[in-house]
């Protein structure tokens, strides 16, 4: 095992190399989740259109957590450039676009501030499972019991609103701007004691 210096040279080298190169998967692959988004800004110039949407969504979907930087994020999903439609696979696109025009959503969260978020579900069991397990990070992380407890929030926003839908994982997420749902209610979810 390289000690930790070490790792960090050679990794920082490989991201460089690969920047270097034009390998830009290889840019977002090299980076871990924090740093997706600062990765995707290093190549987001150098893409084609086609390639800007798909590496928007790697990017966002290996992000694991995106409230710090929403704005830059409702930035680059909010982009101008064409070929929109390829942030989706076809089968998603036909989801979306068989949605009602207000469509039911909910979120799991760790903590309140976390409330407002652009990540959301269209299955309430998700979003409960998901505020447990963010909230068990939380307090693993820590080691030690917090003050805060696992909330999920209800909502509504309008199809034409819904930035992205997508459908690669277990989530069903529903990507919004924050300020487009209306929100309905927050409640605490049970959750066991650490051992």
């Amino acid at each position: 095992m390289l000690p930790l210096i070490a790792f960090r040279k050679k990794y920082k080298r490989g991201a460089a190399e690969a920047l270097r190169d034009g390998d830009f998967e290889g840019v977002l692959m090299l980076e871990d989740g924090p740093t997706k988004l600062k990765a995707f800004k290093k190549i987001e110039a150098r893409l084609s259109d086609d390639e800007y949407w798909q590496y928007l969504r790697d990017a966002w979907s290996c992000s694991m957590v995106t409230m710090i930087d929403r704005h830059k994020w409702l930035c680059l999903f909010n982009s101008k450039r064409p070929g929109r439609e390829m942030l989706m696979t076809p089968e998603e696109n036909q989801k979306l676009a068989s949605m009602p025009d207000e469509v039911n959503i909910w979120r799991g969260c760790g903590h309140h501030f976390a409330a407002r978020g652009m990540s959301w579900t269209a299955e309430e069991w998700l979003a409960t499972h998901l505020a447990k397990m963010a909230c068990y990070t939380q307090r693993s992380f820590r080691k030690k019991s917090l003050a805060e407890f696992p909330i999920i929030v209800a909502g509504t926003v309008q199809k034409n609103n819904i930035i992205a839908y997508f459908n690669d994982s277990y989530k069903r997420e529903i990507v919004v701007d924050p300020k487009d749902v209306k929100l309905h209610y927050a409640e605490k979810v049970k959750i066991a004691p650490l051992n």
